[in-house]
């Protein structure tokens, strides 16, 4: 921890942005992880049986489920498929939570990396450009690995970020497409009770 403390105090100006950017993000990552919680993909029959068994709901996908048994039932087999669709759509949108927060802080805070590294050279090059004892290889030495720190901040903090995020909303998708075929088994259902 104080390594992760004396990098950001390295980085100069850009380290508390940094620090920001990883807070944000790994908020907006825990969010998202618990939205998406859970493993496998539901199938659509045991999902309906599930909501309808009345088990509590686990998960954002859970809820879409039991509001679409929950319209189905109400309106005694009538709902069409685009009245289904209008009851989930609310439900897909919170799976998307986040997604965009999560994407544009791992894409910023490389940049931020990168703008620490080119302030820090500034400096070391205004520094060696007063300075009397311009031959000093320890000092130049010194200046670069200083000004770096901010950009492996940047990568360190982007990296998973990208990584995780990519999952999580791989995640999204899939259950994105399980309430679709909800949708879908219901619509069919009611379709052929008519």
């Amino acid at each position: 921890m104080t390594g992760l403390v004396d990098a950001l105090g390295s980085a100069d100006v850009v380290g508390p942005w940094i620090f920001v950017c990883m807070v944000v993000l790994w908020y907006g990552i825990g969010v998202r992880m618990f939205t998406l919680a859970g493993f496998g993909v539901p199938l659509p029959e045991a999902s309906i049986e599930r909501a309808r068994s009345g088990a509590r709901p686990r998960n954002v996908y859970d809820r879409g489920v039991r509001a679409l048994v929950r319209e189905t039932d109400l309106r005694h087999g009538v709902p069409k498929k685009g009245q289904l669709q209008a009851v989930v759509g609310p439900y897909q949108l919170d799976l998307a939570i986040h997604a965009d927060l999560v994407r544009s802080t791992a894409a910023v805070s490389p940049l931020l990396g990168l703008l620490g590294t080119v302030a820090g050279m500034v400096d070391m090059f205004g520094m060696m450009s007063s300075s009397a004892e311009v031959g000093k290889n320890e000092g130049v030495a010194a200046g670069i690995a200083l000004a770096l720190t901010a950009t492996e901040l940047g990568l360190v903090v982007a990296v998973p970020g990208l990584m995780i995020g990519a999952l999580l909303d791989r995640r999204q998708t899939t259950l994105d497409s399980c309430l679709d075929a909800v949708v879908e088994h219901l619509a069919a259902k009611e379709a052929s009770c008519s």
